[in-house]
């Protein structure tokens, strides 16, 4: 099991310094760090990503990519030719992380996000969205055993996307792609929205889980609220997890990052840029002391 942290942590706009970020982590004791892909696509984004690469592979660090794609590579879009689009641009992105030893994609990258749907939409519809999507992503997802990444599709929350909201959901997507590189991505903040049981939920995925972003139930640090981290760990260990286990928390707000997120208040409680990286590092003692209370680790 890797145990990883996020670009996002600690600041409050997307605008973030790869290599300091890449410090951080390692100065922590993390295994991985998750990064945005965006830049890295565009034109001579490889030679910025190949850099970033070599100088995360020294400190240690495993990169994982997260995010959406872009609006005109919508997978989930009306429109065959942006479908298209989405097909070609995730061949290109499994070819970057090929080249940059990075092996896990996380997120919506099925479309873009957020997806903040306001029109009515019939279950009949959604099924046939389901299955156009699910379509897509196959051919999408087909060069992902090739390149050696694994592909975990995130369950996002209602007011976030309006596809895949539960465990049920995103593991039938997961099976009508039928790809054994493509897998399922949970996050606590979301499944404390959206599932009835937060072990049924583990257990509904089961060998499909590959990924987790864990935060409390207002996305604090783990160890900082009253989130079932117990009946969590001890599901995890049931399903015999040994995916990635991320840090996702965000608690500042004026930034653009926030806006998106939906941060208006400072969670943090006005804590120190120092104090932020303690409570980081508090946060990875806590995962590894349940992890280990629980034997997902020796």
């Amino acid at each position: 099991m890797k145990f990883g942290t996020h670009y996002l942590i600690g600041i409050n706009s997307f605008s973030y310094d790869p290599y300091k970020t890449i410090d951080r982590a390692a100065r922590i004791g993390f295994d991985a760090l998750e990064i945005p892909f965006g830049d890295l696509m565009e034109r001579n984004g490889e030679e910025k990503g190949l850099r970033i690469a070599d100088y995360a592979n020294k400190k240690g660090i495993k990169l994982a990519f997260c995010g959406g794609f872009p609006e005109e590579c919508d997978m989930l879009s009306d429109d065959a030719a942006v479908r298209e689009n989405g097909i070609q641009y995730m061949h290109k992105l499994l070819l970057l992380m090929q080249k940059m030893n990075a092996d896990l994609l996380v997120g919506c990258h099925y479309t873009k996000w957020p997806v903040r749907r306001t029109e009515a939409l019939s279950l009949d519809h959604k099924e046939e969205l389901i299955q156009r999507t699910a379509e897509a992503y196959r051919l999408a997802a087909q060069p992902a055993e090739e390149c050696g990444v694994t592909c975990a599709i995130e369950t996002l929350n209602r007011f976030e996307a309006y596809l895949l909201n539960c465990s049920e959901e995103t593991s039938d997507f997961v099976d009508r792609v039928g790809n054994p590189n493509v897998k399922v991505h949970f996050d606590t903040f979301h499944m404390n929205i959206e599932e009835d049981s937060i072990a049924g939920a583990i257990k509904t995925a089961g060998s499909r889980l590959a990924a987790l972003h864990v935060a409390e139930r207002n996305r604090r640090f783990p160890g900082m609220g009253d989130f079932c981290w117990d009946e969590f760990f001890s599901a995890l260990k049931e399903i015999g997890f040994n995916g990635y286990m991320d840090l996702e928390v965000f608690m500042l707000p004026e930034g653009d990052m926030s806006a998106i997120i939906g941060v208006w208040r400072d969670i943090s409680r006005g804590v120190s840029r120092e104090k932020f990286e303690s409570m980081e590092a508090e946060a990875l003692a806590f995962l590894k002391d349940k992890s280990a209370q629980h034997k997902l680790i020796g």
